[in-house]
């Protein structure tokens, strides 16, 4: 078993608030977790202190149900993948691949064995002769993931590996990552900064700010129902928009208003009449029907045309929010006054002291 389990794990650095703090998150054997946050928020410092990088100041870090706080990284059976790739520069492919295996004295047939098998997988066979300076970026970092995944870890960690390709490369090795994980099947920790890389390859992500977490789902649930306008903001793009508004509760209704804002929703009991903030992610804000007496007006200030759909950004008030649409015939040009509607069930609220959901 090598699945991970902090427990109230603290980090800090001398004279410094704390960089993970009050860390509890359990990460399933053979799951796939991403790691996502704003630079500084503690996700690299969280993979270190699982490889045994950094100490843990705090708490109780387990891998395998076994307490790892004080055993050294050569006994935590984890491989780790840099954002630099980290390769020997005057080594060859198959020499950096089998470092590891040649330390631990692996048998010489058994290292050409699984360093072949590797390759062939990650489909770099062919480039075992070359040194690193005769590679492009993405064959060096699958030659890194190689040396990695060649000895067989019980959990795989990748800091940030993809940040040096280009967007195209960027996509296809998020596939293979993902093929990967499923023929391995090893527990592998993941951290990026990039939300779309976090929403395509993770199982569950989890999402830190500041050195805590503050949720974490499946990809869908984080999308879906953010627990609070971080995460709402954090995870989409364009990211949901967000409207400082009124709510009335009249009967069986809630009444959402604000300027050039006037949405009825639901009534439920977690609903209290004050200001709010309304959120609603922009392809769920499409044109409403003629003559309606509800929605969102706003003036277009700019479109953005993506090829199969456009992005319409309006003012509304004081706020500017973007709408998502998908139909060429009928998004509305710059300096029109356009009318929006949101069905109830993808209009979120959240408390404008705490931010959290409602």
């Amino acid at each position: 078993m090598a699945a991970i389990a902090f427990e109230h794990v603290y980090k800090r650095y001398q004279g410094s608030a704390p960089i993970v703090e009050d860390l509890s998150l359990r990460i399933e054997d053979g799951e796939l977790l991403v790691l996502v946050g704003p630079s500084g928020c503690g996700k690299s410092t969280t993979l270190r202190m699982i490889a045994g990088l950094e100490d843990v100041d705090g708490g109780t870090l387990s891998i395998g149900g076994r307490v790892v706080n004080d055993v050294p990284p050569k006994q935590r059976d984890v491989a780790m993948v840099f954002q630099s790739y980290a390769l020997y520069p005057h080594m060859t492919c198959f020499e950096n691949m089998a470092f590891a295996l040649a330390l631990r004295r692996v048998p010489r047939g058994e290292v050409k064995r699984r360093v072949e098998a590797t390759a062939r997988a990650l489909a770099i066979d062919h480039l075992l002769d070359r040194k690193p300076r005769a590679l492009s970026g993405g064959q060096q970092q699958r030659v890194a993931i190689g040396r990695a995944i060649v000895r067989e870890p019980g959990v795989l960690l990748m800091d940030e590996p993809l940040s040096n390709l280009d967007a195209a490369l960027r996509s296809s090795m998020r596939a293979e990552l993902r093929r990967l994980h499923r023929r391995l099947g090893t527990t592998l920790v993941y951290v990026t900064h990039d939300q779309t890389e976090a929403l395509t390859l993770g199982e569950r992500i989890a999402v830190l700010r500041g050195g805590a977490l503050l949720q974490h789902d499946s990809p869908l649930q984080l999308y879906d129902r953010p627990a609070n306008v971080f995460v709402a903001t954090f995870i989409g793009s364009p990211p949901m928009n967000l409207i400082p508004a009124e709510l009335r509760l009249d009967g069986p209704t809630s009444v959402l208003s604000a300027p050039s804002v006037r949405l009825a929703l639901p009534r439920t009991p977690e609903h209290r009449e004050g200001r709010v903030i309304a959120g609603v992610r922009p392809e769920h804000l499409g044109p409403a029907p003629a003559g309606a007496l509800l929605g969102v007006q706003g003036d277009v200030e700019m479109v953005e045309v993506m090829g199969f759909e456009s992005y319409v950004h309006l003012r509304v008030g004081d706020a500017a929010i973007v709408s998502r649409w998908s139909d060429r015939g009928t998004t509305p040009a710059v300096g029109a006054r356009v009318t929006l509607a949101a069905a109830p069930e993808h209009v979120h609220l959240f408390d404008p002291r705490t931010e959290e959901r409602v």
